[in-house]
């Protein structure tokens, strides 16, 4: 219920409105609603309650501003518990128009459509979002599944679709390969063509098309998610991404500030601003995005060892060996972990480097990574080798997106061959 009329009330214009893990942990809770209006920064809070008699669900609704705690809006619903999903959309369709009175005849209709008439399609759909936003490679095999499963259930459920293609595109940021990015376009298009106003779809394509180094191509897609929804996170997110690659970093973070604005609680979102403050250089205040990452989700292994890259970058070796150790373990690799912290303790830094170089390398580890291998092999001076890697990601488009950002290619920038594989890569201008 609570996805339902978010996503619903999230398409009204002009409209600000926090996301279902911002606001889940009010759930089966005696909510003070000026409490929790302040807490999330709103002017309003709907609260309800649902009860089921015999097939009958009842459903209380109650609109109340948080500046005084008055009453703005309320209605009680009665359906057939079969009808779930018909009346979600009339709740969310009804306090739409009571916040937004002016809504033309086609934003209604629009309020009015439901995203799918199965029900178990929308459970799965629901279940696919909440690991998704998890962002482990375990987490999203799951979103995966239950994408391909709410599907399955409803073939014309463009939002399962435009979900699959999000998971497809992050698995091919970590070297899925081709066959990855081919399924996530293939997914976005799909998602598109099964509704085209649907802002989630246009992010998808956007994020599918960059990954494919297709730049102009991509940009118009994205602007088109924000433009049909300004309260999408994932439509921010995949814009911020898209400018950070392009070393826009003002707009970039303003992008994921809108997104952290929306959803406070995703980790998603907190890792990944992370990320856009080390490719900007701001090393600190990447660390510090890392630990409101792990707030949320405690053991993220991303998070724990993304703490080394900045770590590295301020030439704190020791706590960036630690980190990448300690992701290691986390990720049920002892042997791995004891590897680096024995490089570093016999070694040193370019011991540890090294070993790091040795598993993003090879294709048996888990670590396999062509674009992070060659960022190491940049660190140690090995350019031939570095370059060499760097084509292969190229080929592979294996993490190439970040090739004009990443610090560990500093030491590549002034090679010739840096700059023909910068303009390949469409980042050259």
């Amino acid at each position: 219920m609570t996805e339902s009329l978010i996503d619903t009330i999230s398409q009204v214009p002009d409209l600000r409105v926090m996301s279902r893990s911002s606001v889940g942990r009010y759930r089966q809770q005696n909510v003070d609603t000026q409490k929790a209006g302040h807490e999330l920064n709103v002017d309003a809070v709907l609260t309800g309650s649902i009860s089921q008699r015999g097939s009958q669900v009842v459903v209380s609704a109650e609109l109340v501003k948080v500046a005084d705690g008055s009453h703005l809006w309320g209605r009680q619903y009665q359906r057939e518990s079969a009808d779930m999903l018909a009346l979600q959309q009339q709740i969310g369709s009804d306090l739409s128009q009571r916040l937004q009175p002016g809504l033309s005849v086609q934003q209604k209709q629009k309020l009015a459509q439901l995203p799918t008439q199965n029900q178990q399609a929308y459970q799965l759909y629901v279940k696919g979002r909440y690991f998704s936003d998890r962002w482990e490679a375990a987490d999203r095999a799951k979103a995966l599944e239950f994408f391909q499963q709410a599907i399955a259930s409803d073939p014309s459920y463009a939002a399962a679709y435009a979900g699959l293609a999000e998971v497809y595109a992050e698995q091919a940021f970590g070297g899925g390969g081709a066959e990855k990015r081919a399924l996530g376009f293939a997914a976005a298009k799909k998602a598109v063509a099964l509704d085209g106003g649907l802002a989630e779809a246009h992010a998808a394509l956007g994020l599918s098309l960059f990954l494919d180094l297709k730049w102009a191509d991509s940009q118009p897609e994205l602007e088109q998610a924000i433009a049909l929804n300004a309260n999408s996170v994932t439509a921010h997110q995949d814009y911020g991404w898209y400018l950070a690659f392009e070393g826009r970093f003002p707009e970039s973070l303003a992008q994921m500030e809108l997104a952290q604005s929306l959803d406070p609680s995703s980790f998603a979102i907190a890792y990944t601003t992370g990320n856009i403050l080390y490719w900007h250089r701001e090393y600190d205040r990447s660390i510090e995005q890392y630990r409101k990452a792990l707030e949320i989700q405690p053991g993220a292994v991303s998070a724990v060892e993304s703490f080394g890259d900045s770590y590295l970058a301020k030439n704190q070796c020791a706590e960036a060996t630690e980190s990448y150790a300690r992701g290691e373990e986390l990720s049920g690799n002892p042997d791995f972990a004891a590897a680096l912290r024995s490089s570093y303790k016999v070694s040193g830094c370019s011991g540890m480097i090294q070993k790091q170089l040795e598993l993003d390398r090879d294709p048996s580890s888990r670590d396999y990574n062509l674009f992070d291998a060659a960022g190491f092999a940049a660190l140690l001076g090995k350019k031939d080798e570095a370059f060499q890697l760097l084509e292969k990601a190229y080929a592979e488009r294996t993490g190439i997106v970040f090739l004009k950002i990443e610090p560990q290619m500093d030491n590549l920038r002034s090679d010739p061959r840096y700059a023909d594989l910068l303009r390949r890569v469409g980042l050259g201008q």
